[in-house]
């Protein structure tokens, strides 16, 4: 599959199928393709379409006419050339002229790679509350809505994920959790994707949020949870909302179960392996001092 993200490509055996298979693919391609380019060579090669194909029945008249006989002819070529030429010129200076803005302005490296982070996460705190005073949604912003953990957390006991009293702990961990949770939560437009990997740093802070394709209108606390845990708290502190924290955990915690028995998924990112969001939750618990509000 071809998107605008890059993926790894998977190799799916087909087994006795792949014959089928070569077929189903061959017929699309003949159909789409080859049977009708065949049509307009035989129309072009004939003097009319219900004529028998024979090697008598062969000319070409119809070229000779359509190039050197008919005036329309010539128009419609050079016009087809000046259009032709003035649009791969005009596309070429679009795409260097944005091509350039993309890699020139956007400085830094990505945030795992700088060697004191705290400056740059502080800033994307500062630069996350700026952005979510926008409270027009933007056209082709897609509204989200979380939804409700509580039943994939019996999904799991179900396939046998989870035990029945883990699953019981879990929801009433939810339950805690939601309680600090704004009922009608006033949404605003969100990045949607600011893990590290698309947060671009130097020395001096944060220099560009980038990949903003997962901008969305829906809870604010959202944009938090694609960052490690760890670091939220720092975030949240710049932002203005360290009383967000409970929040942050409620998703971090929900899209870590959802993982659950998943494959790793493409991407840099520090969730691709299906247990890294688990497991860092356990590493904030374990280093924090002190978590507030969440026990």
């Amino acid at each position: 599959m071809l998107g605008g993200k890059s993926g790894t490509p998977r190799r799916t055996k087909l087994g006795r199928w792949k014959w089928l298979a070569g077929a189903y693919v061959l017929l699309i391609l003949c159909v789409t393709i080859v049977f009708p380019y065949l049509a307009l060579l035989k129309v072009a090669l004939t003097h009319n379409l219900s004529e028998p194909l024979s090697w008598g029945a062969l000319t070409l008249h119809n070229f000779e006419f359509v190039l050197f006989e008919f005036s329309g002819t010539q128009l419609a070529i050079w016009n087809t050339l000046i259009l032709g030429v003035s649009t791969a010129t005009i596309a070429t200076a679009m795409a260097l002229v944005i091509s350039y803005l993309v890699t020139r302005r956007a400085g830094g490296v990505p945030l795992p790679q700088v060697a004191d982070p705290e400056p740059a996460y502080r800033d994307l705190g500062h630069s996350l509350a700026a952005l979510h005073q926008v409270r027009t949604c933007p056209d082709g912003v897609p509204l989200e809505r979380e939804p409700d953990p509580r039943p994939m957390v019996a999904s799991l006991a179900r396939r046998g994920l989870v035990n029945a009293e883990l699953a019981g702990w879990l929801s009433d961990w939810f339950d805690r959790l939601a309680q600090h949770m704004s009922p009608d939560p006033s949404p605003c437009l969100i990045h949607g994707d600011a893990s590290p990997t698309n947060v671009l740093a130097d020395a001096g802070g944060l220099t560009a949020l980038i990949d903003w394709g997962d901008a969305a209108w829906t809870d604010p606390s959202v944009d938090f949870a694609k960052l490690p845990l760890r670091v939220v708290p720092a975030v949240l502190e710049a932002y203005g909302r360290p009383e967000w924290l409970p929040r942050v955990v409620f998703h971090h915690l929900h899209w870590a179960l959802g993982r659950f028995g998943t494959e790793r998924a493409d991407g840099p990112h520090w969730t691709a392996e299906p247990m890294s969001r688990i497991v860092e939750i356990l590493r904030f618990f374990v280093q924090s001092a002190d978590v507030p509000n969440l026990k």
